[in-house]
Order: structure tokens, then C-alpha cells, then sequence
């Protein structure tokens, strides 16, 4: 992380280019970069630019700690509810019934929310497996998944809430086939 940015002198297009790439070039929310970005304008001879590192002060520490907690507890929720609406949709499928999806929307947003915000609170969960819901869980891990890679591409919220509604189904045709065939160790015969 980079607190400051120094110029001691006016600089030339050279000297600009040469800062913009090297700051580029180095990992985010490093609390080193502000070092090691000093240490490389020097190795390009580049005295006229100063990094200061980011000082960060106890109880915004303390804070930030509080958030990413409370995001975690959010984090949870979320999951734990999206694993179960995904289960009463997908049940209602099997039984012939109207699905109502509104609910998995909210969930999608909401997620789509949390990733934006600290997608690390959401992608630690998806190690949880639960193997009496593994069709559940797994719809649930891969939307995770999918839009932690579609937020870091840069999709619109609008196409990630399409990629989460669509990724929570990509497994729904299993809901019509029968676990014993599913779940059959063996190779499938002609009407399997």
C-alpha cells in the first residue's frame, strides 16, 4: 500500500512513465509496495520522486478487524441460506411445482454485494462440503466461483447477477434423473 506520493521536482514524460509502470507492476494492498517501489525509482536513477507507506492507526486496525468479522458472519449467512433456497427450488422442480426464484435473486445480489466488498469472506467458505447435500453445496461453491471471477473481469453487476442466477442452475437437470442412476458405481447401460 502507498500512503503518499512525493514529487520533489517537476518530472518529465521519462520519469512519469518509468513511476506509472513500476507502480503497475506491484501487487495491491502490500503494505511493502511503498519500500520496494523507493528502491526501484533508485535503481532507474529517479531521485526527483518519494513514496511514503500508508500509515495506518490502531483503532482503524481495530475496525477494519470488526468489519471483516462482521462480513464474515454475513459471509455465512448468505451461503448457508443460498444452499438452502437452492434446495426448496430445486425440490419444487423434481415435484413439478412453481419455483419461485425471487429468493435466490436477493441472494444473488447480496453475494454479488459481499464479493465486491471482501470476496475472501465468501471464498473461504466454499472449502465447507457437506456430502447429504452435495448437489446443493456445489451450485452454491461454483456461483461463488463465478463471481468472484466475473467481478474480476469486470462485468457489470446487472451480467453477474445473470452468471449467479445461472451458475445456482447449471445442475437442475440432475433433479430428473434418479439418485440411483446418479449415484451408480458402474457404467450406464442403453436406457440410463
Amino acid at each position: 500500500m502507498v500512503g503518499e506520493v512525493i514529487f520533489k521536482e517537476a518530472v518529465d514524460e521519462r520519469i512519469l512513465r518509468t513511476f506509472i509502470y513500476a507502480l503497475v507492476d506491484f501487487e495491491k494492498s502490500r503494505e511493502e509496495n511503498a519500500i520496494l517501489l523507493n528502491k526501484k525509482l533508485v535503481q532507474q536513477d529517479i531521485s526527483s520522486i518519494k513514496l511514503n507507506p500508508l500509515e495506518v492507526l490502531e483503532w482503524e486496525k481495530r475496525d477494519f478487524t470488526i468489519r471483516q468479522g462482521v462480513q464474515r458472519e454475513v459471509a455465512k449467512k448468505i451461503f448457508f441460506e443460498t444452499i438452502g433456497t437452492v434446495k426448496e427450488v430445486i425440490t419444487q422442480i423434481k415435484r413439478n411445482q412453481h419455483a419461485d426464484a425471487r429468493k435466490l435473486e436477493r441472494l444473488v445480489q447480496r453475494t454479488i454485494h459481499l464479493i465486491m466488498e471482501d470476496e475472501s469472506a465468501l471464498l473461504g467458505l466454499t472449502t465447507i462440503k457437506n456430502y447429504d447435500e452435495y448437489t446443493f453445496n456445489h451450485s452454491c461453491n461454483v456461483s461463488i466461483y463465478s463471481l468472484a471471477i466475473g467481478g474480476r473481469l469486470g462485468f457489470s453487476r446487472q451480467t453477474l447477477a445473470e452468471l449467479g442466477m445461472t451458475v445456482l442452475f447449471h445442475d437442475v437437470g440432475k433433479s430428473k434423473i434418479p439418485k440411483e442412476v446418479l449415484n451408480k458405481p458402474t457404467a450406464f447401460d442403453e436406457g440410463e
